[in-house]
């Protein structure tokens, strides 16, 4: 049977212990001797589907009403009150709960970004001037905690799946141990990075999958060490980053379903060809007319150069995309080929990056090219870059928490009029009192109310002439 419908069968007084087995409660001996209690049902109510338009209610009891002049229940969203209710003074007592839907919601997440002044807004249409101001390199850099849960089961700095990122790694057959710096996000002290020794291993069993020894260096670098073995001969390597507490934890990890290949590093033979220089070093990015599909000319020096060489441009130069149409082979030492105008005009401040391809285990390694900026352009600044954020993660704050919490942000390209932002909706950012340190250090304090626990309270308030006594029952369960 329905417990609410029990009301109709028991005593009234049954029926109220009944409901305190899974009630939040308080009791209070006051000064005078009277005792106070307090029962709410809103951590059992969560559990339960309501009917459209249910009112929970508080109950209250008070041992004694002699010389007792008034009475009232207050609930708390603290430290704002939502409501206060003068109740009747009475041994025993039930209201509506006024104001128990009215506290704000938890915050989910807690998201960092810079807000970057010098950096130009990209604007199609109803533009005004330059437009300027971007926010940039944004983090996850708190989460709500899960209730129910505690270090043991869920640690509170595991906000994030950790993830390399970046182009491919080249190796040479026959390198040495080599250290070698990668690049990704959410790296914490116990991120690692497992290794596969072959395009198709992640098809394989566990077993082809090798630990690197690794060090933490902020958010977005992990330093690895890749032993000799693993660059005795071509071919290709893949790595993913993985959290080892979730190894301990289920003893399943690494996983090539749940961590599927994030870089590739390629061993390249020996006998891969060599870039030496390209003519001209420099080109300005207004050389060539897109317009006219103009493309300029570029001679590439080097050696084990081959007829069915091919010249890529770009990061990636075993990919078909980044390969370049028009390729001339002079001879071993020596090809031509030609830049798309576009591939100027897009480059802009960038140098561009060229490398000579015989075929995916054989290319050299990028040289760069740098492309000048036209004369109507000014450079483009280098933006903003968040590396660490401390403390992380970031702790969600109590009502008794300080009014605000100091951040201390450390990366690159800080400039004087950068502003740390936070942002816990999808769309809404809100900028934080930024104290600008150095190109590497920012300082923002995160006000309390904007990233803070709500848990709803209920207070019972007797006044009496001896002074006022209270029972004050928190809620468990978070708004």
């Amino acid at each position: 049977m329905n417990p609410r419908y029990l009301r109709l069968f028991l005593p009234a007084f049954f029926f109220f212990r009944i409901l305190t087995v899974q009630a939040q409660e308080a009791t209070q001996q006051c000064s005078d001797g009277r005792t106070l209690q307090i029962i709410a049902q809103s951590d059992k109510l969560r559990t339960e589907s309501l009917p459209p338009g249910y009112v929970q209610h508080l109950r209250y009891t008070i041992s004694s009403t002699k010389g007792v002049r008034a009475a009232w229940i207050e609930v708390w969203d603290r430290p704002k009150r939502l409501s206060r209710t003068v109740v009747p003074v009475k041994t025993e007592g039930e209201v509506p709960c006024d104001g128990c839907s009215a506290a704000e919601e938890t915050p989910q997440e807690l998201n960092l970004s810079v807000f970057d002044a010098a950096l130009p807004i990209d604007c199609y249409e109803n533009c005004s001037g330059f437009p300027r101001g971007v926010y940039v390199s944004e983090v996850l850099a708190g989460k709500k905690p899960v209730e129910g849960s505690d270090s043991n089961t869920f640690p509170d700095y595991l906000l994030e799946d950790p993830h390399l990122a970046g182009p491919p790694l080249r190796f040479v057959e026959g390198s040495g141990t080599t250290d070698v710096i990668l690049y990704g996000k959410y790296f914490i002290p116990t991120t690692r990075v497992y290794l596969t020794d072959g395009e198709d291993a992640w098809q394989k069993g566990n077993d082809v999958l090798s630990y690197l020894p690794s060090k933490t260096l902020d958010l977005r670098l992990i330093r690895v060490t890749i032993s000799k073995e693993f660059l005795a001969t071509p071919g290709v390597l893949e790595a993913s980053a993985l959290d080892v507490w979730e190894k301990d934890k289920a003893g399943l990890y690494p996983s090539k379903k749940s961590h599927a290949p994030e870089l590739k590093m390629i061993v390249v033979g020996k006998n891969s060809p060599t870039l030496d220089a390209i003519e001209p070093e420099l080109l300005p990015a207004n050389t060539a007319d897109p317009a006219e599909d103009k493309k300029v000319a570029i001679v590439l020096h080097g050696s084990g150069f081959t007829k069915d060489s091919d010249v890529a441009l770009g990061s990636e130069p075993t990919s078909m995309s980044s390969f370049m149409a028009d390729v001339t082979f002079v001879s071993p030492s020596e090809l031509h080929a030609q830049i798309p105008a576009s591939a100027l005009k897009n480059a802009k401040y960038v140098p561009l990056k060229i490398s000579v391809v015989n075929d995916h285990l054989h290319f050299s390694a990028p040289r760069e090219l740098s492309v000048l900026p036209a004369t109507k352009l000014n450079p483009a600044p280098i933006p903003a870059l968040i590396r660490s954020v401390t403390p992380y993660p970031v702790p969600i704050m109590e009502y008794h928490s300080p009014e605000f919490l100091e951040i201390e942000i450390n990366g690159d390209n800080f400039r004087l009029n950068d502003v740390v932002a936070y942002r816990y909706t999808y769309f809404d950012r809100t900028k934080l009192r930024t104290h600008y340190v150095s190109p590497h250090q920012l300082k923002a304090w995160l006000p309390r109310d904007a990233w803070r626990m709500h848990r709803l309270s209920f207070r019972l308030v007797v006044q009496s002439a001896t002074g006022t006594c209270s029972a004050e029952a928190f809620a468990n369960s978070l708004e």
